[in-house]
């Protein structure tokens, strides 16, 4: 990606970035004997503690995806099915659950580990960990690779990947293993293959790439909306139709081992999810207070399920209306694709109505679309300070022991961090300098 301040490094990059695939196997490997040996034998993967039963995410999940793949297959979001994979792992009656997210891409992605897990489940959590640290990493490194040294328009953005990451969000997604770690490398990469077809319009095979981004995105629902939305706004459509066919035929092929009854169960979960309404063996693993979104921001004053409304209409609302602009409305740099593709991310985390808290690892690929076109004040001014600071405390919102009486504060601190990264997305093509006497340098 052309930038002026490539002058201050010989040949654009230093030779460390150019082994950038090297570096995040590296680091994979580094990460993985350090989850194995200091942060794996910490943790309770499952069992009966003295007055609980216990059950980390990662752990559940690939315990129901390797009892179908061992056991002869079944349909992972009946209740009857989860209680079975469960009780077999421990060889001992299971009296509890959580209610399953993944779409059954999960299944495929997660294969090789659940094999792993048959023989260590700490061996299997470590490398999940590892890979998705690896990927998240590999992003980082591609998207800012051309731009080193980073000119002062650009370092913000990676000050806030750097927050995001070491956070307590961050931190708990990776002792429970959760899978936005995992996507906020995906589609950071994504992100990043949308501005390199940008500047190539005369590209005219398919990106193969971003069809298999897209599957390998597809995880859950919140993930594949984002992955189709970016392809929807940047006019990718052919890889749109390829990434939709090839999981639609995934989904189909998997069926009959799912049994036809998967579709039913799964949008009841998914309704469930949307409502609030989970029966007492699921209810126990569910925090709606926990999470920094729009319907628990509001739910003191007008109850949930109100809430729960409101933010299922802001929701669609919005992801309809980015749509609609992306495709019927010149695309100037008030409504650039950069933009769209902030507001589309602000979108699902801000008013979907069951985004955990964990998904604010999904701030990542936000910061990694306004770092790959957009440009943002120098770190050393009170606005950058401020914008960091709010990131900072609305990432600690969740702090074990703390109220909750407040998440309406925390969450107006989330919607300004995004208010401001849809504003700055768009900067970096206009054409002008918008911080003109701060040594700020904006392409053109």
């Amino acid at each position: 990606m052309p930038d002026s301040y490539k002058d201050r490094s010989p040949g654009g990059v230093t030779a460390a970035f150019r082994r950038k695939p090297l570096i995040a196997i590296a680091a994979g490997v580094a990460f993985f004997f350090s989850v194995y040996f200091w942060v794996s034998p910490r943790i309770g993967f499952v069992g009966y503690g003295r007055d609980c039963f216990y059950l980390q995410d990662y752990a559940y999940h690939i315990i129901l995806t390797s009892h179908f793949w061992s056991q002869g297959f079944g349909n992972i979001y009946d209740l009857g099915f989860q209680l079975q994979a469960i009780s077999a792992y421990m060889e001992k009656p299971a009296m509890a659950a959580m209610p399953v997210a993944v779409t059954p891409i999960a299944l495929i992605v997660w294969m090789p580990f659940a094999y792993i897990a048959r023989f260590s489940l700490s061996a299997s959590y470590s490398l999940w960990v590892a890979v998705s640290a690896g990927i998240l990493i590999l992003a980082l490194l591609k998207i800012s690779a051309p731009l080193y040294p980073f000119p002062p328009h650009r370092r913000l953005p990676l000050v806030l990947c750097g927050i995001t990451v070491f956070s307590l969000v961050g931190v708990s997604a990776v002792i429970v293993g959760q899978t936005s770690l995992y996507a906020g490398g995906i589609l950071s990469l994504l992100i990043y293959r949308m501005t390199r077809l940008r500047e190539k319009p005369e590209k005219t095979a398919t990106d193969w790439l971003s069809v298999l981004l897209i599957v390998a995105a597809g995880l859950k629902p919140p993930y594949l909306i984002i992955g189709f939305g970016v392809l929807w706004i940047y006019g990718q459509w052919r890889e749109l139709c390829c990434a939709t066919a090839l999981i639609m035929a995934l989904a189909a092929a998997l069926t009959p081992l799912l049994t036809p009854e998967w579709i039913r169960s799964y949008l009841r979960l998914l309704q469930m999810y949307s409502s609030g309404d989970f029966p007492d063996i699921y209810a126990w693993s569910i925090a709606p207070r926990t999470m920094n979104i729009l319907r628990s921001a509001i739910s003191g004053f007008t109850g949930d399920r109100i809430a729960a409304g409101i933010s299922t209409v802001v929701s669609a609302l919005m992801i309809a209306g980015i749509g609609i602009c992306s495709r019927f409305r010149p695309l100037t740099h008030t409504a650039g694709p950069p933009r769209l593709t902030v507001a589309l991310i602000a979108c699902c985390l801000l008013f979907s109505p069951n985004s955990g808290a964990y998904e604010d690892i999904l701030l990542i690929p936000a910061f990694v679309a306004v770092l790959a076109e957009g440009a943002t004040p120098r770190l050393s001014t009170f606005r950058s300070a401020v914008i960091a600071c709010a990131l900072f405390l609305s990432l600690f919102h969740n702090v074990p022991g703390s109220s909750h009486h407040h998440l309406w504060i925390f969450f107006a601190l989330k919607l300004g961090v995004l208010a401001s990264m849809v504003y700055y997305a768009g900067l970096g093509r206009t054409g002008k300098n918008h911080f003109a006497g701060r040594n700020c340098f904006i392409r053109s």
